[in-house]
């Protein structure tokens, strides 16, 4: 596929892998990563400032900020390919392929207290870290919204939502590759996709349809999923648990697909009847030989 003035702009929670993915994505494709940090070098450089000194100015000079989000804004018809890696690109490039990356708090703690690169962050405890970044996240959200009016919390902003809580970047950069050709064809793509292993199951794995499962698995080991049919998903005490399509996420997984089409349930709730029984996470992860990365709260 030929790509022209083809611009996808990535976004998302801090420790999702953002820039990671954005560099495995411009080796294999014809794009030129962009990030907000590169727009800063080269805007300190015109200036004859050091990227620290035009941060401390910023602090004080709201116009710095509009200097850099001219730069961005210049490059939505030039006619070349980039990446785009910055909080607002899918709002400065809104005919962009917009992603956002998004992935479990502790998990993301996890990763930035293991990133030795990010020198100017200080953390005592993978706790403080995940407090600081919710903190950090909820401050940015809310200057974005009052100076741009730009929502970045919407998730209806973007055109694909990957949970990269158990993918690999390279995972991650496949799967983006595969739906932003799909969406420059004209394609209806599926909006949310997550990995099968962070889902958590309602149902018990002896209560499984296994004629249902078997058919299903087999379909799947030669065409792989299918995106027509989402597993459907509710949010509780911050986990994503399965409402509807035990068989198609335990297919997934056997048949090891790293991410599946979801759709999430926004008003839906658990039946009030439903208790968090260790047992019927034990019993998943058993059958399906993993172990979830952590278990929610309120297990009896």
């Amino acid at each position: 596929m030929q790509f022209t003035n083809c611009k996808i702009s990535i976004t998302g929670d801090l420790g999702s892998g953002k820039s990671t993915v954005a560099k495995i994505m411009e080796k294999g494709m014809p794009f030129e990563y962009l990030s907000t940090g590169k727009v800063q070098r080269k805007l300190a450089l015109e200036m004859g400032l050091t990227t620290l000194e035009l941060n401390r100015l910023a602090d004080k000079d709201p116009s710095i900020d509009e200097k850099i989000d001219a730069l961005f804004m210049e490059i939505i018809d030039d006619g070349f390919n980039y990446i785009v890696d910055s909080r607002l690109a899918w709002f400065f490039l809104p005919n962009s392929f917009k992603v956002y990356l998004q992935t479990d708090i502790h998990t993301a703690a996890e990763r930035i207290m293991k990133d030795k690169s990010r020198k100017t962050e200080s953390y005592e405890t993978t706790l403080d870290a995940a407090n600081k970044i919710l903190a950090r996240k909820k401050s940015e959200n809310e200057r974005f919204l009052k100076k741009y009016q730009a929502d970045c919390a919407n998730m209806s902003n973007y055109d694909l939502i990957i949970d990269t809580t158990d993918l690999s970047p390279t995972e991650v950069a496949k799967l983006m590759i595969a739906q932003l050709k799909a969406h420059l064809a004209g394609t209806k793509i599926n909006q949310k996709w997550y990995a099968p292993q962070t889902l958590y199951p309602t149902k018990s794995i002896t209560h499984l349809d296994n004629v249902r499962l078997e058919n299903i698995d087999k379909r799947m080991s030669t065409n792989g999923f299918d995106e027509k049919h989402r597993v459907e998903i509710v949010k509780q005490d911050g986990c994503y648990w399965i409402y509807k399509g035990h068989e198609q996420t335990s297919a997934a997984i056997k048949n090891n697909i790293p991410a599946i089409p979801v759709l999430l349930l926004e008003e839906q709730l658990l039946s009030p009847d439903f208790s968090f029984e260790q047992n019927l996470l034990n019993n998943w992860e058993l059958e399906h030989k993993f172990t979830f990365k952590r278990y929610p709260l309120n297990i009896s």
